[in-house]
């Protein structure tokens, strides 16, 4: 841009700070600063919480899941042992899941057992390290419970009870704590093929708070060999959770490692697919999100839109002056879209600054928020270069579409006509 039309379009600018003309401007600049501000905030807003949710889940479930599709997975040791001895492998622990129901207290639950090595899961995920009270180790030992001064436990037989690990929220909602009795119900068929139902005692040993309500209210650990005896797995597991070295890589590991195993009838599944319909959910939001905010934008355009139109017609001898010195029609134009992008551009400069001071903000003070519905306690915030990129070009593109029509319009403005009434 030639710097005759820039210093032009600057000294239309500055002469027009006082009255109406000032006051439109101020308001362009401000609807466009918190159009832009409040886009870039919910987007980073939004970001967060997919990179929460990818955190949390690589480090409270492994890479990958290796399964067997046909017959009962019971030479898993094998499998395991061959699994090691991949370079793209760092450890790799047998699990046994189950689904069950739990009363504790005076409350019913449904939930989710797994059945662990404790040796081996501490390199695959990180339960036993976010242990609030009691200890993961527990699983491994057997305690006898509380005594109690109903009839039923005089009566009964005591005898020591295996020890399980629940997730916080699952505390809470069967108002239980360290050392209290839990039932777990499961079923199993008999020689007849009749499902009868297994209901066996055990203690809460330990409670784990992984920050994410999905895990802490459903999620049950219990000694491996224990799993197995109440599941009436003896001898097998559900699945081998596998930690790799490449995380972002484990679609593609998944199909090496399973071919390396021999093929069928193994199967594996990465973290991102047993995750996708939450990340799918999570990207559709942000795009919807991102749409519906741009109209923000897009109405803080059009302010511009009468900032210039305003403009226009107090300039409209000086236009026809410019004209009559031998100004062109693309140098009119140049001049009023330069300040067009130019009140845009403080606009969406003032928008990041706020952005940024409301992100730092939200983390500061940690936003509260309602575990069961949001996944989390507070309020994840992401900044992302990515953001602001994209919300600025998107915005200055629209003020460019914005400021064409008026800048046209004045460059169509002759001489004659401008000077007619002078």
């Amino acid at each position: 841009m030639s710097k005759f039309v820039s210093m032009v379009s600057l000294r239309y600018l500055k002469g027009s700070r006082r009255g109406v003309l000032s006051f439109i401007g101020f308001i362009s600049i401000s609807g466009m600063a918190l159009g832009v501000a409040a886009l870039i905030t919910v987007m980073s807003v939004m970001d967060g919480f997919t990179h929460e949710m990818r955190e949390h889940v690589l480090a409270t479930s492994a890479h990958l899941n290796v399964y067997r599709l046909v017959g009962r997975f019971s030479d898993y040791e094998k499998v395991e042992k061959k699994l090691k001895k991949l370079d793209s492998v760092v450890a790799v622990t047998p699990i046994v899941q189950e689904e069950v129901l739990i009363s504790g207290g005076s409350s019913v639950s449904g939930g989710i057992v797994n059945g662990v090595d404790i040796e081996t899961l501490k390199a695959v995920i990180n339960i036993p390290f976010v242990v609030t009270k009691g200890s993961f180790q527990s699983v491994t030992q057997t305690v006898f419970p509380k005594k109690s001064d109903s009839l039923d436990d005089f009566l009964e037989e005591r005898a020591k009870l295996h020890q399980v690990v629940i997730g916080v929220d699952m505390a809470q909602k069967l108002e239980v704590s360290v050392g209290d009795t839990l039932s777990l119900v499961t079923s199993k068929e008999d020689e007849n093929g009749t499902t009868i139902p297994i209901n066996q005692k055990f203690i809460v040993g330990a409670i784990f708070d992984t920050g994410m309500y999905d895990y802490d209210s459903r999620f049950v650990y219990m000694d491996l060999k224990a799993a197995q005896k109440f599941a009436n797995m003896e001898g097998e597991i559900s699945y081998l959770a596998v930690d790799i070295t490449e995380p972002d890589s484990a679609d593609r590991n998944a199909s090496e490692l399973v071919d390396a195993i021999g093929g069928f009838p193994f199967g594996a599944q990465d973290w991102a697919a047993m995750n996708k319909t939450t990340f799918r959910f999570l990207n559709t939001q942000k795009a919807v999100m991102f749409i519906i905010l741009a109209f923000i934008v897009l109405v803080a355009s059009f302010g511009i839109v009468s900032t210039l139109i305003m403009l226009i017609m107090k300039k409209r001898r000086e236009i026809s002056i410019l004209k009559t010195m031998g100004a062109t029609h693309s140098m009119i134009l140049r001049i009023f879209v330069f300040d067009g992008l130019l009140i845009g551009s403080i606009g969406i400069g003032l928008g990041m600054a706020i952005a940024t001071a409301a992100g730092l903000f939200l983390r500061e003070i940690h936003f509260p928020l309602a575990k069961s519905v949001y996944f989390f306690q507070t309020l994840p915030v992401e900044f992302s270069v990515a953001n602001y990129v994209g919300v600025g070009v998107v915005s200055l593109l629209l003020v460019l579409i914005a400021t064409l029509y008026p800048a046209w319009q004045a460059s169509r403005i002759t001489p004659v006509e401008g000077l007619r009434y002078d």
